[in-house]
């Protein structure tokens, strides 16, 4: 439905910003979009920074370039970690209404990202944030 959390544009800016290394996987269910519920999509990567303060410097990056997509509305993340912040973005597939949700946020020097994509009213921000606040957890945990 949209493009994933990084495009190329804040690919190149948050190299700038010291990218070590990233690591993304993606899970996909083989269900009927027009009755489903929850995500269909899942992409989930991780970006570790050389240093914190590169890690913050690419959030700052990252959210500003998500909510200026063409259609994004950026909604609360309540208090996921550091930075947390999200955006949604609508549109159809197959006639049927989607939603794309990107959620990102930072844990020390890592960058973290969630792309969901569904059905609308199927798909929900609280969906995602128990995934989030688990990886947040284990990565504090070390």
């Amino acid at each position: 439905m949209g493009s994933g959390w990084l495009d190329e544009a804040s690919s190149t800016a948050v190299r700038k910003d010291g990218l070590v290394r990233a690591a993304a996987v993606e899970y996909d269910r083989n269900v009927s979009f027009s009755t489903s519920n929850g995500p269909i999509t899942l992409t989930v990567a991780v970006a570790s920074f050389a240093t914190t303060g590169g890690a913050t410097a690419a959030m700052i990056r990252l959210d500003t370039a998500l909510d200026a997509r063409a259609g994004a509305v950026p909604v609360s993340t309540g208090p996921l970690a550091d930075g947390g912040h999200a955006t949604t973005t609508q549109g159809t597939v197959e006639g049927v209404g989607a939603l794309q949700i990107i959620l990102v946020w930072r844990v020390d020097n890592l960058v973290n990202s969630l792309v969901a994509e569904g059905r609308l009213g199927g798909l929900q921000l609280d969906q995602l944030l128990p995934v989030a606040a688990t990886q947040t957890a284990n990565e504090r945990a070390g």
